[in-house]
C-alpha cells in the first residue's frame, strides 16, 4: 500500500522511479502482498524497495531510518483494507493512531468492517467518518451524457441499473427520440398525434368524450351525492378517472394528502369504498370494497392520520389547496391568477387518452384512463390560458422529466379540444363559444431538482413550435407546501 504523500501505481516504473524520500514511502503488509498480483512484478518491488516501511518499523523504529520514521510517525497515513488492521495491531503500529473511514457509511455494518471496528476500539483507536465518494451524482452523469450527445447509455458498476431508464429516458427507451437521440417538444407532440390516430387511440378519445358528457348530464344527481359524502370530515376528495363507468364518479379519498382508497358514486344506489393497495392488509375480508357508511371505513381513515409519508398525492393535494384559495391575500404570490379545474366542486384529475409515466409514451390501456395531475386556468379575461402541471414528490428520480410529461399531456388536451371543442371547453370551465385557448405545460418539482430539470429543458427547447414551458419549485416545511420559485423556461418559436 502507498503513503498518502504521493500516489503510486504498482507496476509503473516511471511513477515509481520518480519517488524521492522523504516525500513518499510505501508500507508492505503481508495481506496486501498475498492479495495483490502487482507485488509479483520484480520491477515494481525493486522500484519501491528503497522507500519501503514495514509495520514493525513504525512501532519500534528498527531500521536505518529510525529517526525519520519515529519523528514523522504522526504524519504517516496508510491506505488499507479492513482485513489488514490485525497485522498493524500485532506489530504494535496502532498506538496513538487515528482511523478515518472515507467510504459509504453503510459499509461499517458489514461483518468484516465490524471486526475492524472491534480491533480499533480494543487498541484505543478513534474512528472518524469522512465520506469521500468516488461515484458521480445523477446531475453529473446527465451533464456527461448531454456533453457527448449520447444516443445510448449502458449502466455498469451500479446497484440500481433500472433507474437509468428514468434518468436518461431520451436514450434508454424514452418518451420519444428524434434522429439525434434528443427529446424535444415537437417530437413529443408528433408522437401524441401518431398515437391518437391509431385504433386504440381513437377508442380512448371517444371514451374520454363520452365519460365527460355522461358526468355533465348526471351533474345534479352526482352533486347531491358529493354534498352528502363530504360531510364525513376525516378525508378530502379528488374527482378522478376510475374506469369511466357510465354516469358514475370515482373519488380518490385522501387523508393528509395520502390516497387511502376510492369511493364510487352513482346517481343512485350504494357508494362503494375500496381501500388503496397500501392499506389492503388492514382491510382483511373487505379489501374488495364495502359501503361507504360502514364504520370500518371511518376507523381506517382515522388510522391513516398516523402515516406521515411524503407522497406525490400529498404534494398534489397541497398545490390544489393553495391554488383554490379564494382570497388573493391568502394565496402564495407565485400562484396568483391560478385557478384549478374542478368537477362538481372537487379537485379533478382530468382524464386523458395517453400515458406518459414510466419508460415510454403510449395510449392508456385497460379500463382506466390516464390523467393530468393538475390543470389550472392562469391569467384573466381573454388572456386566460390553460396550464397543465406535472407534479413530482421530493427526491423523485422522475423529476427531471416532469416537463416532458407535462408537454405530452398538454398535447393530449389540445387534441381532445380539436375532437369535441364544446364538451371539453365545458369540462375545463370555459364557455363553449371560446375561439382561442392557449395551452402551456408546467413542471412542479422540489427545489433540489431544479438543475437536472433545467438540463432536460434545454433538450425540449431545441425544437419547440407548440407550447410555452414553465417550471415551479417548492419545498416542504413539515407538510406545508412553500412555492420557492417559478420561471418561464421556454416559448414556441
Amino acid at each position: 500500500m502507498v503513503a498518502v504523500r504521493k500516489q503510486l501505481t504498482a507496476g509503473s516504473n516511471s511513477g515509481a522511479s520518480s519517488l524521492r524520500w522523504p516525500e513518499s514511502a510505501s508500507t508492505t503488509l503481508r495481506a496486501a502482498s498475498a492479495a495483490s498480483p502487482a507485488c509479483e512484478l520484480p520491477s515494481a518491488r525493486a522500484a519501491i524497495r528503497p522507500w519501503r516501511v514495514f509495520p514493525e518499523e513504525i512501532a519500534s523504529g528498527r531500521s536505518v531510518r529510525d529517526a525519520w520514521v519515529l519523528c514523522r510517525a504522526s504524519e504517516l497515513a496508510l491506505v488499507l483494507r479492513p482485513s489488514m488492521v490485525d497485522e498493524l495491531a500485532r506489530a504494535g503500529a496502532l498506538d496513538g493512531a487515528l482511523a478515518i473511514w472515507s467510504l459509504w457509511r453503510g459499509y461499517p455494518d458489514n461483518p468484516s468492517e465490524k471486526r475492524m471496528q472491534w480491533v480499533l476500539a480494543k487498541h484505543g483507536v478513534p474512528l472518524e467518518l469522512h465520506h469521500v465518494s468516488g461515484h458521480a451524482y445523477d446531475k453529473d452523469l446527465r451533464r456527461l451524457v448531454d456533453a457527448v450527445r449520447a444516443e445510448r447509455v449502458v449502466p455498469i458498476h451500479t446497484s440500481a441499473p433500472e433507474r437509468y431508464a428514468s434518468l436518461f429516458r431520451s436514450m434508454v427507451g424514452g418518451l420519444t427520440r428524434n434522429p439525434e437521440g434528443m427529446m424535444t417538444v415537437d417530437a413529443i407532440v408528433a408522437r401524441v398525434r401518431e398515437l391518437l390516430v391509431t385504433d386504440d387511440g381513437r377508442r380512448q378519445v371517444e371514451r374520454v368524450t363520452s365519460y365527460l358528457k355522461e358526468l355533465d348530464e348526471a351533474g345534479d344527481a352526482l352533486r347531491n351525492q358529493v354534498r352528502r359524502i363530504r360531510k364525513r370530515s376525516e378525508g378530502t376528495f379528488f374527482a378522478t378517472v376510475g374506469n369511466c363507468r357510465k354516469a358514475q364518479l370515482v373519488l380518490d379519498v385522501r387523508v393528509q394528502g395520502r390516497s387511502v382508497g376510492l369511493v364510487t358514486l352513482g346517481t343512485d344506489g350504494p357508494r362503494t369504498f375500496k381501500p388503496a393497495k397500501a392499506f389492503a392488509p388492514q382491510c382483511d375480508g373487505w379489501s374488495a370494497g364495502i359501503e361507504w357508511r360502514d364504520r370500518r371505513v371511518r376507523v381506517l381513515l382515522n388510522a391513516a392520520k398516523a402515516d406521515k409519508k411524503i407522497t406525490e398525492a400529498m404534494v398534489q393535494s397541497e398545490l390544489f389547496t393553495e391554488m383554490a384559495q379564494g382570497s388573493s391575500s391568502a394565496k402564495q404570490k407565485l400562484l396568483l391568477h391560478h385557478q384549478p379545474i374542478e368537477m362538481l366542486g372537487l379537485p379533478f384529475q382530468f382524464p386523458l387518452p395517453v400515458k406518459a409515466s414510466g419508460d415510454e409514451l403510449r395510449v392508456a390501456s385497460g379500463s382506466a384512463l390516464a390523467h393530468a395531475d393538475v390543470i389550472a386556468r392562469s391569467g384573466s379575461g381573454r388572456a386566460t390560458c390553460l396550464r397543465v402541471f406535472e407534479i413530482k414528490k421530493p427526491r423523485s428520480a422522475e423529476a427531471p422529466h416532469a416537463l416532458a410529461q407535462g408537454v405530452a399531456y398538454a398535447a393530449a388536451v389540445r387534441e381532445l379540444l380539436a375532437h369535441d371543442r364544446k364538451v371539453f371547453l365545458r369540462a375545463l370551465g370555459f364557455g363553449g363559444g371560446r375561439k382561442e385557448l392557449r395551452i402551456e405545460a408546467a413542471a412542479f418539482v422540489h427545489e433540489a431538482a431544479k438543475e437536472p430539470l433545467l438540463i432536460e429543458v434545454e433538450r425540449l427547447n431545441r425544437s419547440n413550435h407548440h407550447f410555452g414551458l414553465h417550471a415551479f419549485f417548492y419545498r416542504l416545511d413539515g407538510t406545508k407546501l412553500v412555492v420557492t420559485g417559478a420561471e418561464q423556461v421556454g416559448n414556441p418559436s
